[in-house]
């Protein structure tokens, strides 16, 4: 009789803790990213056939998928399949956690975290290039790039080249009142004009040597105007910008970048006539020139009317009237057709065609851009911001994600504006947006690289330990954690619910409640018995 008490006292004790493990189940039913116990109990030692109770064995986690739904937040983030996010003690940074909950925020050193401040890891990226400052205001490009071997972000800007060229047409227009002033011997009148424009005298040492390459460009010698020149470097940026998404569709080193070149050779004198016209079509646009003074005057001419065509330059040798026609743009195709003198045609000799592709064209047409940026005292810096692909069963190299485009040797624009006290900078500051585990800060159109959230998983996940607020420590046996890029995939603005199935859980309550009653009788009624065996005894 003692061991039928002794059997309900364990299944007491035993459904007891059942009850509390399955009421945190259904505690914890709207939980993001928790995962369920299981229960499960073992017979104990059996003596001539009798067994001695039960116990509880301790609870395992269930670490199935819960289910994926939306979120409006771009800091949240779920596991689709198996695998947990990294986390790191900010105060003990050896100590790692993991966890299958991605509701992440920023604390204030732009580190990303979860609610409980425990920093996330991932792999950061390798920054090469330019840092982008304030100086560069236009962001030409912003592409993503997923090679073989790597997935990166390349973002080019140019500093205001429009700002530039308008003050050194100011300059230009105004160069011989400078000079004067320079010299001293400037009029009233034209110390007047600089005193009134202070800003002129500035802008001449400023753009001295790119006017003075101006000037030294003569009439049919590849003469191009400011206004020319601005329109020659939005060629360039369309055909850069073009360039670079057709390499992050075909990602490849591709072919030597060249231009194309042709010539003409014209007449040097011509024969008595009414009108004597020249002509040539490039790229489907018709350039005509009538007959000015002499044929050496009416080459030069029509050679800069040819320069005025965006991507183009043209010169004239007089002496033998061969036209040379350049294409300023690697890999660009040019046409050169329909060269005539009055009704006279004359053969186009076409003396390189036009190469490039891949990585080679996107390198070649840069030193393009930075060239004629050049010519209007401007320039441009391209920064680049890389993460190696990691084989999945790898132990990933994880880093703290650092949302900082300063720290990180990016950008310093948006730190500045944030300095400057600029409200919408601080208000927006930092901007996230993310893609299959891939987060980027943005700055406006452009997209910058800062880490890769990677799920991690164990060979022994029912060795986890939990610690509380859905986190967990590795086991003491445990292996380290390997990727798994083939069966799990991070996906932004959403968030896995937990996994509680309620009405298994339900059903296990009443199962473990009965359990529990059922085994209370039992206790009773051995007691009962006893009682009656002693009082027998008594009598």
């Amino acid at each position: 009789m003692n061991g039928s008490i002794y059997n309900g006292k364990s299944a007491i004790i035993s459904f007891q803790g059942a009850l509390d493990i399955e009421s945190n189940n259904v505690a914890n039913v709207n939980t993001i990213g928790f995962k369920s116990d299981s229960v499960s109990f073992n017979d104990l030692m059996y003596q001539d056939g009798v067994g001695k109770g039960v116990t509880r064995n301790d609870p395992l986690k269930d670490f199935s998928q819960g289910g994926i739904k939306p979120s409006n937040s771009e800091y949240d983030f779920a596991i689709s399949g198996p695998g947990f996010f990294t986390l790191q003690d900010p105060m003990e940074p050896e100590k790692l956690f993991y966890s299958r909950t991605g509701q992440f925020s920023s604390n204030n050193e732009n580190f990303l975290t979860n609610s409980e401040g425990l920093i996330v890891m991932g792999v950061a990226p390798t920054v090469t290039g330019d840092v982008i400052t304030s100086e560069f205001e236009n962001n030409i490009t912003s592409t993503v790039v997923d090679t073989a071997d790597s997935f990166y972000t390349l973002n080019t800007y140019t500093s205001n080249y429009t700002r530039d060229a308008k003050e050194m047409q100011s300059v230009i227009t105004n160069l011989s009142t400078i000079e004067a002033v320079i010299n001293g011997t400037a009029t009233e009148e034209e110390n007047a004009i600089i005193a009134a424009n202070p800003s002129l005298m500035e802008n001449y040492e400023k753009y001295k040597t790119q006017i003075e390459n101006i000037q030294t460009i003569t009439s049919g010698d590849n003469y191009k105007s400011i206004d020319t020149i601005l329109n020659d470097i939005d060629e360039i940026i369309t055909n850069y910008s073009n360039a670079l998404k057709l390499f992050s569709v075909n990602s490849v080193e591709g072919e030597i970048a060249s231009k194309a070149k042709s010539s003409v050779v014209f007449p040097t004198t011509l024969t008595e006539n009414s009108v004597n016209t020249i002509e040539i079509s490039i790229n489907g646009i018709k350039v005509q020139q009538n007959f000015d003074t002499s044929m050496e005057n009416t080459l030069k001419l029509f050679s800069d009317k040819i320069n005025l065509l965006a991507g183009v330059t043209s010169s004239i040798d007089s002496t033998t009237g061969e036209l040379t026609i350049d294409s300023m743009i690697s890999g660009q195709n040019m046409i050169v057709k329909n060269a005539k003198v009055n009704d006279q045609m004359l053969s186009v000799d076409k003396i390189q065609e036009a190469s490039g592709s891949g990585e080679n064209l996107i390198t070649a047409l840069y030193a393009d851009l930075q060239e004629n940026l050049a010519k209007v005292g401007a320039s441009a810096v391209t920064n680049k911001s890389e993460i190696a692909d990691i084989q999945s069963g790898a132990v990933p190299p994880l880093e703290a994600i650092r949302l900082d485009l300063n720290e990180l040797g990016m950008s310093t624009t948006l730190y500045e504006k944030i300095v400057n006290g600029n409200s919408l900078a601080t208000a927006s500051y930092p901007q996230i947006e993310s893609e299959d585990g891939n987060i980027y800060l943005t700055d406006g159109d452009a997209r910058f690289l800062v880490g890769r959230l990677l799920p991690v998983t164990f060979t022994n996940v029912s060795g986890l330990e939990p610690q509380g607020d859905n986190v967990y420590t590795q086991g003491r046996d445990q292996k380290e954690p390997i990727y798994i890029a083939d069966s799990a995939e991070v996906m932004g603005k959403f968030v896995e619910n937990s996994n509680i199935d309620l009405s298994e859980s339900l059903v296990n309550l009443m199962i473990w409640q009965k359990g529990f009653e059922a085994n209370s009788k039992t206790i009773t009624t051995s007691d009962e018995l006893l009682k009656t065996a002693l009082a027998l005894k008594t009598t």
